[in-house]
């Protein structure tokens, strides 16, 4: 007599995770989705980092806290007292060179971020030949916004205090 032959292959491939399977699922992609969608480039952490801020302030914006590193880190390696000959003359070192430098100054316009050109070549694509920075990290979302609202609110920068490269 012949015996039947078993099927070699595991009863539970073609059944479904289950409840708690699905429920798995359904975490790990949430926590996934939210991932990716408040990490900015380079997988750096918003809340923790200076750099990439995750919300524009209430209030006024802390210039220490809020543009300081901002302008340190994507503007003063070109746009300072040694360079700025080579970068349309503008050397944002201090509040007084900010707002006098630059062949089209001021570019930045206090209460008027719309006329302020800093914002202007801000907002340009990376692909335009006058867009700042000339990196691949834009200063762009948070970024902008938070330096549009410290113009807006009259670009206050603490007096004495000079931006020094990093």
């Amino acid at each position: 007599m012949d015996t039947p032959r078993q099927d070699s292959r595991p009863q539970d491939r073609n059944r479904s995770p289950g409840s708690i399977g699905w429920l798995v699922i359904g975490v790990a992609g949430f926590f996934c989705l939210c991932q990716c969608q408040s990490s900015p480039p380079n997988s750096r952490a918003y809340a923790s980092d200076q750099l990439w801020p995750d919300r524009v302030p209430s209030g006024q914006i802390d210039f220490i806290r809020d543009v300081q590193p901002l302008l340190e880190d994507q503007c003063l390696e070109c746009h300072n007292a040694t360079n700025a000959h080579e970068f349309a003359g503008l050397n944002l070192e201090t509040r007084e060179t900010a707002l006098r430098t630059g062949r089209s100054a001021p570019v930045i316009v206090p209460g008027d971020p719309a006329k302020s050109l800093l914002i202007s070549v801000l907002k340009r694509s990376s692909d335009h030949p006058l867009s700042m920075p000339a990196a691949p990290e834009k200063i762009a979302g948070v970024r902008l916004a938070i330096l549009k609202k410290w113009i807006a609110q009259g670009a206050p920068w603490p007096p004495g205090v000079q931006l020094s490269q990093q």
